[in-house]
């Protein structure tokens, strides 16, 4: 390779690393997707750098890719930290490999020049779906187009430079890790299959299985092992969203949803806002173009090959024949991906402001697939006459790629906010456990939990508290362990009732130190689902009251989780919202009819140590915006205020992570220093009853003046 094409090549590199950092580094919170990454793949690293052994089958779903992320982010973890913004090299890094790797294969598939503007294109980004999915690491849809590429770049080299044994066993091993990875990969695969059966013709192609056979098989074992040795998830999410009936799903026939999928939601797809129509149309046009170019030759070609398909080929006629196919998978994708998606109950769209492009995510093999195609076409023979237009053209999409980040300039209020987030829940870990399809029982569970590291244990219970409570308050619907989305909309329309909790059920077989955690959890999953209602605060009230009068004591740790409305920690966009709402529901349910004499005055502490746990664990990620609007929030004259919301706040540092924090000087500006001392009093209590270890932990944080107060004695 020449001097020019490595520095340009590095060039693209820089280019893609320096967009993406600045995007990082200035709109972290329009870049993620927490109940997805946090869990299953952040919570694996975390335990993976713990050295703790994990079920790994029990959080599988359908994409095997979001193990591999928690293996690839384990020592980053344990050299960088286990901060949300650490988890984020996975995809930063994957995307600059898969800009490398597509250099390679276009190169060998057209030349070196459009091998150039293909990185250049992946590089800049020029779709906000492209742009921002480069660095959102789920573990299934971005990975697909790295692990596809593998798969692109392997079927190119063995029909341009022969079907040798070795080769072929590296297509197979790269096409049953892409299925792994995620199964959406039978699309491409099986373009792949067909065009090889094509070019090599029946005989090659069975003679070539003896080669990609073993390899694919090997590269298939984790997902077969997976769904008929662990449990059938995969099976089961294929069953699940293939499950039309009268060439009808969800009311629409097959016909609309394919005509659907190749109108409006790919004129949706690229961009979001009040650019996508204009910019939406340029794509589909292009899209349109490269077919006229690459894909209506394919119709003769592959008939004649068809026609010859029983002769057995030496290997310069499938060479030959591979030329006339070598665009075969990338023309074939979207149709192929469209009638997959009449077929299914799949859904594009529904996601809300700034993560709109989690709802067009089917749509990223075609935008990916696109720039290779119109690369291509602009480095055919015939365009030698028109050359300038054709890369001009390419040049002005890549510009594209500035358009997307109008977002950033827009959100600097939130820049640095991923290194003050933790890469992992333990919460949302807890799910895997609660749905029936893991095969664990609730007993099971709570052995499980209670193996796990101090705070990793107590997070893990709240979100068993969090789960079970939701599944016994709205009843398990579908009988799979998850809250029905049905149910969740009829009771948008209930009115506002109590919702059933018995907490001598919800507690029956946990352990006595977990107790606390178990109603924590079970406050913020009565929170949430009654956030589904009209009125949150009346349900809340009415359940909590029907609770204290059954004279369970417990009842305050139900509410002290009310202010906390999810299983993961929320992001600083969505901070000011929730502390408002939070302040709402609190300064409501102290002011409420929650009895008389010291049941009553019982409940409204708890109300104000809610809020309290709630700033807390805010103050605890030591953000300045958070430390702010916790600031202003605290000098409002609510009711609750004083000794609770006081004893919160240090609840709230004691538990919300994986270490201890004492935010001196953001507790300096909040808290006056006479109040420090309750505060301090109750962080080592709640370290007191997490572990030994945890409060010798807060004895090491705290200031000198207040550790006698972490002691108890105040």
């Amino acid at each position: 390779m020449k001097r020019s094409t490595c520095a340009l090549l590095l060039a693209a590199c820089v280019l893609y690393l320096g967009i993406r950092i600045y995007w990082l580094s200035q709109a972290f919170d329009q870049l993620v997707f927490p109940m997805y990454e946090l869990y299953p793949s952040g919570a694996f690293a975390r335990l993976f750098q713990l050295g703790l052994d994990q079920p790994l089958g029990i959080h599988y779903d359908n994409s095997g890719g979001a193990l591999i992320n928690g293996l690839l982010a384990a020592p980053l973890y344990e050299l960088f930290g286990s901060s949300y913004l650490v988890y984020k090299l996975i995809p930063l890094f994957l995307g600059l490999l898969l800009l490398i790797f597509v250099f390679f294969w276009v190169r060998g598939l057209v030349g070196e020049a459009a091998a150039l503007a293909a990185a250049y294109l992946f590089a800049m980004g020029p779709t906000e779906l492209l742009q921002k999915y480069s660095l959102i690491g789920t573990g299934n849809h971005f990975e697909n187009l790295f692990y596809m590429t593998l798969v692109l770049w392997a079927f190119d080299a063995a029909h341009r430079k022969g079907c040798t044994p070795r080769r072929l066993f590296l297509l197979g091993l790269a096409a049953g890790l892409n299925l792994f990875v995620i199964l959406a990969a039978v699309i491409p695969v099986g373009c792949m299959l067909g065009a090889h059966v094509l070019v090599r013709g029946l005989r090659g192609a069975a003679h070539d299985l003896r080669y990609a056979g073993p390899g694919l098989a090997l590269g298939l074992f984790p997902l077969v092992w997976m769904n008929f040795y662990v449990s059938p998830r995969g099976l089961h999410f294929l069953a699940a969203k293939f499950a039309g009936e009268s060439g009808e799903v969800g009311g629409a026939s097959i016909a609309s949803r394919f005509w659907t999928f190749l109108s409006e939601d790919l004129l949706r797809a690229p961009f979001h806002g009040d650019t996508h129509p204009v910019l939406g149309w340029g794509f589909l046009v292009l899209w349109l173009f490269c077919l006229l170019f690459l894909g209506l030759p394919l119709i003769g070609r592959s008939w004649n090959l068809l026609r010859g398909l029983g002769r057995a080929r030496g290997e310069r006629a499938s060479r030959a024949a591979y030329e006339q196919l070598k665009f075969f998978p990338l023309v074939l994708w979207t149709p192929l991906a469209a009638l997959a998606f009449a077929l299914s109950n799949l859904a594009n769209g529904k996601h809300a402001y700034p993560l709109e492009v989690g709802g067009y995510r089917y749509f990223l093999p075609h935008f990916f697939l696109l720039q290779v195609m119109l690369v291509a076409v602009v480095a055919r023979p015939e365009w030698k006459q028109r050359a300038r237009l054709g890369w001009g053209l390419v040049c002005l999409l890549g510009l594209l790629g500035l358009q997307p980040l109008r977002a950033v300039w827009a959100a600097g209020q939130f820049e640095g906010a991923g290194t003050h987030y933790e890469g992992f829940s333990f919460v949302q870990y807890a799910r895997g456990f609660v749905m029936h399809s893991s095969g664990v029982s609730r007993d099971q569970a709570i052995v499980w939990a209670s193996k796990l590291p101090d705070q990793e244990a107590r997070c893990m219970h709240r979100g068993l508290g969090f789960y079970h409570a939701q599944l016994a308050m709205a009843g398990d619907v579908n009988g799979d362990g998850q809250v029905d989305s049905q149910e969740r909309e009829r009771r948008k329309q209930q009115p506002k009732d109590a919702v059933r909790m018995n907490l001598e059920t919800l507690l029956a077989g946990v352990p006595l130190e977990y107790q606390i955690d178990w109603c924590r959890g079970a406050g913020a999953g009565l929170r949430t689902l009654a956030g589904y209602r009209s009125d949150e605060v009346g349900a809340i009230r009415e359940t909590l009251v029907g609770l204290a009068r059954a004279g369970d004591e417990r009842v305050v740790h139900v509410l002290e989780g009310i202010c906390w409305k999810q299983a993961y920690a929320p992001l600083a966009r969505r901070v000011p919202h929730l502390a408002r709402r939070a302040g709402e529901v609190a300064r409501a349910l102290g002011e409420a009819d929650l009895g008389s004499g010291s049941e009553g005055e019982t409940l409204r502490a708890g109300a104000g140590r809610a809020l309290g746990i709630f700033m807390g664990r805010l103050l605890a990620r030591e953000y300045e915006p958070e430390v702010e609007l916790l600031r202003s929030l605290f000098t409002r004259e609510f009711p609750i205020h004083g000794r609770a919301l006081l004893e919160g706040l240090g609840i709230g540092l004691a538990d919300s992570r994986s270490r201890v924090v004492w935010p001196a000087l953001s507790m300096d500006r909040i808290v006056p220093g006479a109040d420090q001392v309750l505060v301090a009093a109750a962080l080592g209590d709640e370290c007191r009853r997490i572990s030994t270890a945890r409060f010798q932990e807060a004895l090491g944080v705290v200031p000198a003046e207040l550790r006698k107060a972490v002691e108890g004695e105040r």
